[in-house]
C-alpha cells in the first residue's frame, strides 16, 4: 500500500507542479512538508492553519524575517507553532528547520507570493478552512479538497490585456499592473466578489454620465490602485457595498456603488455569460468602449472585459506563442514558420479587430474568423495555418475596413 507521500507525489506529477530545488534540503523533505499540509490536522474540530518557507535565499531581520532557535524534538513540535501568517516552519540552508517570525503578517497572496519571491524557493499556507497555497515564482497553486489549481502569474493576463489595449500609453501600465495584483491576489483571496470598472481614456461619444447619482463619489478620499497600503480601505469600500467601482485612468477610486447601465444595442449584440454581474460588465464593456472591467467572483476566479469581449478566457493563443511553439516543436522547420497581425474594422458593431495569422511553408488551409466581439461571421479569412483575434483600443496606423 503506497504511502501518503507517494500519493501526494503522484498527485503533484499529475496536476504538473513541480516544487523548486532547495538548497541543503531533500526532495523527500519537500514532498513530506506538502503532504502534511494537505493531510489537515485537527484541534476541537477546528483545523489548524500552518505555513511552511524553504528558502535558497539566506533572509535576514534586515528583510523583515527573524530566526528563531525554540528547543523542540523535531519538526513535529516546531510546526505546531507555525501559523502561516507571522511564523513558519523554515528551511533556510540547512536540512533542520528553524522557526521563521515575520515582520508582517501573510494576509493575502500578494504578501504570499512576495515572500516565496525574497525566498527564491516555496511559501505554503493552510488556513483555516483547510485550504493550501503553494507560492513558487509568479504562480499560486490553491488545493481545495485535494483539487489542485493553477493560480497563473499576472504576467500572463497582463499580456492579454495589453493585447486588447494596444499602443497604450506609458502612464496605464502601472495601473493594469496594480488593478491586477488588486483583483487577482487580494479581492479574490479574500472572497470578496465585485466590479471594477477602470476608464482608460475619456468616452468619444458616450460618458458615464448618470452613473454618479447612482454611485458615491469617493475621489475625496484619495484612494488608489497604485498603493497597496490602501487596499484594506478600498475593500471595505467595496465589500459593504453593492454596484461597481469606477477607477480612474491612473488607478484612483472615483466611485463605489455603482449600477452599470447599457442600452438595448448591447443587449441585443453581446450574449449573456454567466451570472448577471458578469452579463452586466460585459455588456457595459461594449457600450462604453473606453473601459476595461474586472469581475471578480466570491469563489475566486476574476474575469476581464473589454468591448463585450471576455479577455480571461481568449482562446486567442496569441499567434506570436503559436508560432514559437511550432518553432519549438520542429526546430530544423523554424524559419518555415512565420506570424504577422492586420487590423481590421468590423462592419457591424465598429471595433477595431487585431488578426494574427500563423503561416506555415507548404501548410495551406482556408482558414476563417468571427469578430470577437459580437460574432459577425467571417470578419477575415486566409489560406494559413491558424487565425486568432481580439479587439483593441489604443493603435497605430491605418485599419482596413
Amino acid at each position: 500500500m503506497p504511502n501518503i507521500d507517494d500519493i501526494i507525489k503522484k498527485e503533484m506529477a499529475f496536476n504538473r507542479f513541480r516544487p523548486k530545488r532547495i538548497r541543503s534540503v531533500e526532495y523527500a523533505t519537500v514532498v513530506a512538508e506538502i503532504a502534511s499540509c494537505l493531510y489537515t490536522t485537527q484541534h476541537e474540530r477546528e483545523i489548524v492553519p500552518t505555513g511552511v518557507l524553504f528558502s535558497n535565499a539566506d533572509l535576514s531581520p534586515t528583510e523583515g524575517v527573524r530566526l528563531v532557535d525554540v528547543p523542540q524534538e523535531g519538526a513535529g513540535e516546531l510546526r505546531s507553532l507555525a501559523d502561516g501568517r507571522r511564523t513558519f516552519l523554515a528551511y533556510m540552508g540547512d536540512p533542520a528547520p528553524k522557526l521563521a517570525v515575520l515582520t508582517r503578517a501573510i494576509g493575502d497572496d500578494i504578501r504570499l507570493l512576495e515572500l516565496a519571491g525574497m525566498a527564491d524557493g516555496l511559501a505554503i499556507k493552510r488556513d483555516v478552512s483547510g485550504t493550501v497555497r503553494i507560492a513558487q515564482g509568479a504562480d499560486l497553486w490553491l488545493v481545495e479538497n485535494r483539487n489542485w489549481n493553477r493560480k497563473s502569474g499576472i504576467l500572463e493576463h497582463m499580456d492579454l490585456v495589453q493585447s486588447c489595449l494596444g499602443h497604450m500609453p506609458g502612464q496605464l501600465h502601472s495601473t493594469l499592473w496594480s488593478l491586477l495584483r488588486l483583483a487577482y491576489y487580494f479581492l479574490s483571496s479574500r472572497n470578496i466578489g465585485t466590479t471594477l470598472v477602470w476608464r482608460v481614456r475619456e468616452p468619444r461619444d458616450r460618458t458615464v454620465e448618470g452613473l454618479s447619482n447612482k454611485g458615491l463619489d469617493v475621489r475625496e478620499m484619495n484612494l488608489g490602485t497604485n498603493n497597496e497600503s490602501e487596499y484594506s480601505a478600498i475593500e471595505h469600500l467595496l465589500k459593504y457595498r453593492d454596484g461597481a467601482a469606477i477607477i480612474g485612468p491612473t488607478g484612483n477610486i472615483e466611485q463605489v456603488g455603482t449600477h452599470l447601465i447599457y442600452g438595448d444595442d448591447a443587449a441585443e449584440e453581446i450574449q449573456p455569460d454567466g451570472g448577471t454581474r458578469h452579463t452586466s460588465a460585459r455588456r457595459f464593456s461594449f457600450e462604453h468602449d473606453e473601459t476595461v472591467v474586472f469581475v471578480v467572483s466570491q469563489d475566486g476566479p476574476v474575469s476581464i472585459y473589454s468591448d463585450g469581449y471576455k479577455i480571461t478566457e481568449m482562446a486567442m493563443n496569441l499567434g506570436s506563442r503559436v508560432a514559437s511553439g511550432l518553432k519549438k516543436m520542429v526546430p530544423d522547420k523554424a524559419g518555415h514558420v512565420d506570424n504577422h497581425t492586420i487590423d481590421k474594422k468590423c462592419q457591424n458593431c465598429g471595433r477595431r479587430i487585431r488578426i494574427q495569422e500563423v503561416i506555415v511553408l507548404g501548410w495551406k488551409s482556408h482558414e476563417s474568423i468571427d469578430c470577437p466581439c459580437c460574432r459577425t461571421p467571417d470578419l477575415y479569412s486566409s489560406m494559413c495555418w491558424s487565425l486568432s483575434a481580439w479587439p483593441i483600443k489604443f493603435a497605430l496606423g491605418n485599419v482596413e475596413g
